[in-house]
């Protein structure tokens, strides 16, 4: 299955959809940057996220009521990948079932759905994504990307 697609404006006020990331995977986080967990769980992404730069794009989508102020909290913890602004999107929390933050969803190369909800980075996320990618690069003979 395919999640809901949508179009939301990043930080650069480009808008975007879940169309402009395929051929990568595509681990998306529903997040707050006013919300602890969301911080300490964003906090485990950016310790290893590098690691999996070629092939998975992380993306964010905040619903703060004040986007530009959530961002640049965000950036200023180092935090360095795609955010998207959901705060005026109350379809968002409806299309994508969320009933807490963070909540995340692990799609693949073609935009289907991996896992949904996924483990949070502080379960066993990372392992899940590695063994995901290993499978995945192993199946397409090319380990050395």
């Amino acid at each position: 299955n395919y999640p809901p697609d949508f179009s939301l404006i990043n930080s650069d006020g480009k808008p975007m959809s879940l169309k402009d990331f395929r051929g990568k995977y595509l681990l998306l986080c529903f997040a707050r940057s006013d919300n602890p967990t969301s911080l300490m769980e964003m906090g485990i992404i950016n310790m290893w996220h590098k690691k999996y730069i070629k092939d998975l794009q992380i993306v964010t989508v905040l619903t703060d009521k004040n986007f530009n102020a959530a961002t640049t909290l965000i950036k200023n913890r180092g935090f360095n990948w795609i955010f998207l602004n959901g705060s005026k999107k109350d379809n968002i929390e409806f299309n994508y079932d969320l009933k807490m933050y963070p909540s995340f969803l692990l799609l693949d190369r073609m935009g289907k759905i991996v896992a949904a909800p996924c483990s949070y980075p502080s379960e066993d996320l990372e392992l899940t994504i590695s063994k995901i990618l290993f499978a995945d690069t192993t199946r397409s003979g090319s380990e050395n990307r």
